[in-house]
Formats: C-alpha cells, structure tokens, sequence
C-alpha cells in the first residue's frame, strides 16, 4: 500500500510540512502494520485493502453496512472516501449514529436488496461501547430474514469477540 496524503486530504501542503514533522514516523509505522499483516493494532484495518478473500467476497454484496462509532468507523471511512475518489467502489454505508432519517434511508435498501446479498462490518475496539450496540442490534433487527454475512472487528478477549465466537 502507498500512503499518499497529498493527494486525498484538504489541507494545505504548507500545513502539512509545519503540523507534519512527525508524519514520517507515523507513515512508518503504517507500513510494517501493513507489511507484517498486523491486525492487533487499531490500523490494522488497512489490511482488508489487501485481503483477496475480502474482495472475492464483496463482489457479492449489493449492499455493505458498517457499524462503528469514533476511530471505529472513521478510520474505514476514510480509507473508503479516499479510494472512491480514485475507483468506482460500492456504496458503503456507515452506521455511526442514531439518525431517524438515515435509519430510513437504510432500512429502505435493506427491503431491496435480495437475501444473502448484505454484509455487516461491526467495529468495535473494546466490544462493549454503548452507542456501537444499540446500532448493531437497530440494523440487526430489519435484517431478519435477510442471512447477511456478518463481520466483527474488535479486540481479543473482548465481549464482542466472545459473542462473534458463539454465534
């Protein structure tokens, strides 16, 4: 993966080079993540950007929800916002909070798209923040019917993780 900030933030290049002195460090770090496949750590979403599993599966769903809250879902969100700036990618839509008019706009492309065609991303670091469970289980509750494929991120030994091995 090359990080190419330039190209995908809105900041100034001047800004960048003053705020930016640690950057290299940090861009550093993202690439031995990456390059040892590392998903312990809270960027090892970046990952999935290379993950062929990954990509062989999405071609398969017509729609992909993701529910996340904070670094959780940002991060993700960002890495899409910048792809889709360059490839044309599916439409991803992010569950970050409880708006009644974005719920409805979900639930309405949930009662369209055909069973076994959906794909939940559920994010959450500690598996237990209050905001990211009450999401899940809203999107969870219009998916009856609908076997999505479902997908957990969170941490070892988290609630979350133990419920996604149960289930």
């Amino acid at each position: 993966i090359k990080f190419n900030f330039q190209k995908t933030n809105q900041a100034p290049i001047s800004f960048l080079k003053k705020k930016g002195k640690g950057l290299g460090d940090y861009l550093k770090r993202l690439r031995e993540i990456v390059k040892e496949r590392d998903y312990s750590l809270s960027e090892g979403f970046l990952n999935l950007a290379q993950e062929k599993v990954f990509f062989e599966k999405k071609k398969k769903f017509d729609l992909i929800l993701v529910c996340g809250v904070g670094g959780s879902a940002l991060g993700p969100k960002t890495v899409y916002q910048a792809l889709k700036r360059k490839k044309d990618l599916k439409e991803i839509l992010f569950f970050e909070g409880l708006n009644p008019l974005f719920l409805k706009e979900v639930q309405d492309k949930i009662k369209k798209t055909p069973k076994k065609k959906i794909a939940l991303f559920w994010i959450s670091k500690s598996g237990k923040t209050l905001e990211s469970v009450v999401n899940f289980s809203i999107i969870f509750k219009n998916l009856k019917g609908k076997k999505p494929e479902i997908f957990v991120l969170t941490d070892k030994g988290s609630p979350l993780e133990r419920l996604a091995k149960e289930r």
